[in-house]
């Protein structure tokens, strides 16, 4: 019983990581494309839809355990395309820069806030690779008992 109730703690958990995400995107549009074209910056309506759309399935493939197989090579692909994101960001960050003419104070700010931006963004891509690794489990594994398939 005890192994049953943690397999569905960590689908009920990762499922929410994609739930969360989807709602979030779906209340905030411009946001949604603007992470879709970090991948690829063309077709930003398409990309987001896309997005969301593997989001979706992927929630409902693990949450529910339909063809968990498949959902966690999705999530594999999809976190490891995040891993992608991330690192795109950090490198956008580090080449931010202030004319010659900002101020120290200003200077400073932003050397603040990149080293914010850069850990920031460092961190969620090293989350990513978590996400993938127990998107490789259920890949490998299913998604346990009280699945709808077997696979």
């Amino acid at each position: 019983m005890l192994t049953a109730i943690a397999w569905l703690v960590l689908r009920v958990v990762f499922a929410g990581f994609f739930i969360y995400a989807f709602y979030s995107f779906v209340r905030n549009w411009p946001a949604a494309k603007q992470t879709a074209t970090l991948i690829y910056p063309k077709y930003p309506n398409f990309q987001a839809v896309s997005m969301l759309v593997l989001m979706l399935l992927i929630s409902i493939s693990i949450l529910l355990g339909i063809f968990g197989r498949i959902g966690g090579a999705l999530a594999l692909l999809f976190s490891l395309l995040g891993v992608y994101a991330h690192y795109t960001c950090v490198h956008h960050i580090e080449s931010i820069q202030l004319p010659a003419t900002a101020s120290s104070d200003d200077q400073k700010l932003l050397a603040d806030a990149k080293a914010i931006g850069i850990v920031g963004h460092i961190t969620s891509a090293q989350k990513n690779y978590v996400i993938a690794a127990v998107s490789f489990f259920f890949m490998l594994l299913g998604t346990g008992p009280w699945s709808i398939t077997n696979s």
